[in-house]
């Protein structure tokens, strides 16, 4: 490591693909690009999608595997993981910590100021329902430098930590380049005809995702269909539970829904995109969601709820939103769906992420942070 180059940690909680995970991929590319050293830290290992990733570009990762539990649990367990973390963090000896989502940004911003590193940036991504807890308050009394990915998520931290106008700034997710025809998973490997259309839905199946909301509402669209169904519902993304999985398919039984089909995590979701004519965000709560990025930049038509994150995103009057707990307003959306091409939409969404949510405008405001 040169003289102008920087240690930076980012903190993670797993290593898989999600969409944090993909940003904090971005963010670590952008420094690595100009020459500084990169370590991306997880909490649980996963499915080690994001490794190989990691890998790719450079960059080196460590696992310390921390019982995140004890943290919203009395006793001095929670003060136990924070002497351990912070000896950890020590020996990576950073210069800047980047942590993103709730339990990265508060143990890394409780113990920043005794690990030898210039800041710490709590990275706000989400609308968490917790309460605050002692590490929180620790952390906000440290005074990290505080980042969003979203306006709606710049407002929930700043009321939460009771911060004052310009000690926050907003940088947008950023979504790279659609990339040319690749081989992969196909229409007739998932036994989906030619001519179905394709609804894509990629979300993790964590409660805000609210996939039973969507397969209620795909159930009444599968009703007035009847006969002439031509279309397949594909559901991607991991169980964090055992419990969650027996709800989804609960749900599936209970709706007796014909045409939908569950993939697990995939290691390259672009044969998917390739293969959609809709991408579909069911989200209660989001801070700036890189799916529906990615599905505007794909072309896919998207349909999504109505709620701050995609509004700051796809505008006040979307014509295809919905609003959460109103399924039957989604499934009537759905219907609509295959009358309209939706030509003039898919290009507008495809402008706004190529002007707006870019790695360049990404990597010019992360590096600013550590250079200014």
């Amino acid at each position: 490591m040169n003289s102008e180059s920087k240690n930076i940690i980012i903190v993670l909680p797993f290593f898989t693909l999600g969409g944090a995970e993909t940003q904090a991929l971005y963010i670590a590319k952008a420094f690595v690009q100009q020459n500084h050293k990169v370590t991306v830290v997880a909490f649980e290992e996963k499915n080690n999608q994001l490794i190989e990733k990691l890998n790719e570009i450079g960059v080196s990762s460590e696992l310390i595997s921390l019982n995140l539990s004890l943290i919203h649990a009395k006793g001095l367990g929670k003060i136990k993981i924070l002497f351990r973390y912070l000896l950890f963090l020590r020996g990576l000896k950073p210069d800047y910590i980047f942590p993103l989502t709730y339990y990265p940004n508060i143990l890394s911003s409780a113990v920043w100021r005794f690990t030898g590193a210039k800041y710490c940036f709590w990275n706000q991504r989400g609308m968490e329902s917790l309460s605050l807890n002692f590490i929180e308050k620790i952390a906000r009394f440290m005074k990290p430098k505080y980042l969003a990915n979203s306006k709606s998520c710049e407002n929930f931290i700043t009321e939460r930590h009771s911060l004052v106008k310009g000690e926050l700034q907003v940088i947008p997710n950023a979504i790279q380049g659609k990339t040319e025809k690749i081989q992969g998973m196909s229409r007739d490997a998932l036994g989906i005809n030619a001519t179905d259309r394709i609804y894509l839905s990629v979300a993790n199946f964590f409660p805000e995702k609210n996939h039973e909301e969507l397969i209620k509402s795909w159930s009444e669209f599968e009703k007035e269909r009847d006969d002439k169904l031509a279309e397949v519902l594909i559901l991607v993304g991991y169980f964090p539970s055992l419990e969650n999985e027996r709800r989804i398919k609960a749900t599936l039984f209970d709706y007796s829904c014909k045409n939908i089909i569950i993939l697990p995590p995939q290691k390259d979701i672009k044969p998917l995109y390739q293969m959609a004519d809709f991408g579909i965000l069911a989200s209660y709560s989001e801070g700036c969601p890189n799916v529906l990025l990615e599905y505007m930049l794909n072309e896919l038509i998207v349909i999504s709820s109505k709620i701050d994150s995609t509004i700051e995103i796809l505008g006040e009057n979307y014509l295809l939103f919905f609003n959460v707990g109103q399924h039957l307003e989604l499934s009537n959306i759905l219907l609509k769906s295959v009358k309209d091409d939706f030509i003039d939409l898919k290009r507008g969404n495809k402008v706004i992420v190529e002007q707006k949510y870019t790695f360049g405008n990404l990597a010019e405001k992360y590096l600013k942070l550590i250079n200014g």
